[in-house]
Parts: C-alpha cells; structure tokens; sequence
C-alpha cells in the first residue's frame, strides 16, 4: 500500500467523479400520498391504530426509523386538547452526545397518537411503538416488546400498497411493483423534506 501512494498517478487513468453517480434513494411519501395512506386504514384494530400512528408519527419528526421507534411514553407530551404535541428524540445518529431535541407533533398526529396508546392499554413508561405478533396481535395480550426498526419499511409497503397510492390502470402492475419496492424506512422523512 505504501509504494502505491508513493507512485505518480498514471495520467491515463481517469478517476470516477462520485458527484456524477446517480444516488438510489428511497422513494418520497409526501404529505399529499400520506394522506391518502391513512384514510384508508382501519384505525379500529390495534394494527391499524399502531400503524397510523406510527406513521404520522414519522412524517412529523422527519424522523430516522430508529429514531421513532425508540420513542418511550415519557418522551411525548400531548396537550389536553390534542392541539399539538412534543416529542423529545433523546439519541441520533448526528447527536451523538446524547443531548436531545424537541419536536413538534401536529394535532392529527396526536389524535392518532392518543388513539393507539388507548386501543392498546399503554399505560407504562415503555416503548410507544410495539411489536403485534402473536397474542398481541390477536388482542389477546397487551403489547409489550419494541417494534423493530426493521418493520417500518414492511409497514409502509404494505400501507401505500393497500391505499392504491399508484394507479395500476396507469402505471400497470410493473411499474406499481417497482416503486412501491423503492420505499423503505427512510421515506416519510424524504417525503417530508421534498414537501
């Protein structure tokens, strides 16, 4: 390695310039597609309230994946009236000194919010954002374990799907199936800086 740095670069060469590479990033969900995901989700089942939630939740902090779901009951602060909310993200990847951030949550954020925590009977200092598997998903066992930040990509594949974000008629199934795959974890928070 060290008699490679020491010889002249070949001038015939030409070194990759990074900045021309196109970046895959995630796909964007907008406020606009958000929107249409969670009118079509049935907020009467403890899946769907959670899943609500969640992304609302996510949208609103432009939050990293692990961010969000690593928010414990005492880190949200809703008003009475529901009118907003604050939510304190206590470690990031860019706040590595542990000092935290407060950030706003809209009012159907925290209507959504207070809907899940009820439906779900969490009452504890835990993890807002639980796991639905087994008992717990059934209804039959109180929700207790993290929700993997892992899932969120999964959950929200499955929720843009489901809402019919693309038009099938238009784009055909291909095209449909290739951008709902461009979604991941990243991309309310995407959709959040594009809007």
């Amino acid at each position: 390695v060290w008699l490679t740095a020491m010889k002249a670069p070949d001038p015939q060469t030409k070194k990759s310039d990074r900045r021309n590479i196109p970046v895959d990033q995630a796909e964007g969900l907008t406020r606009d597609q958000l929107e249409r995901v969670l009118a079509a989700i049935d907020t009467t089942t403890q899946i769907g309230a959670r899943d609500a939630a969640l992304l609302a939740v996510a949208y609103d902090l432009m939050g990293r994946r692990s961010e969000v779901v690593a928010l414990d009951r005492p880190d949200v602060r809703v008003q009475d009236d529901l009118s907003m909310g604050i939510a304190v993200i206590r470690r990031s990847k860019t706040d590595q000194a542990g000092q935290g951030r407060e950030l706003f949550l809209r009012a159907d954020t925290c209507a959504r919010l207070v809907h899940w925590l009820a439906i779900a009977g969490i009452d504890d200092d835990g993890p807002i954002f639980r796991s639905l598997r087994g008992f717990a998903g059934r209804g039959k066992a109180p929700p207790r374990l993290r929700l993997p930040a892992a899932e969120l990509s999964a959950i929200i594949r499955r929720r843009v799907r489901a809402a019919g974000v693309f038009d099938v008629a238009v784009l055909g199934v291909a095209e449909v199936d290739r951008r709902i795959a461009r979604f991941s974890g990243h991309s309310l928070r995407v959709g959040a800086a594009q809007d």
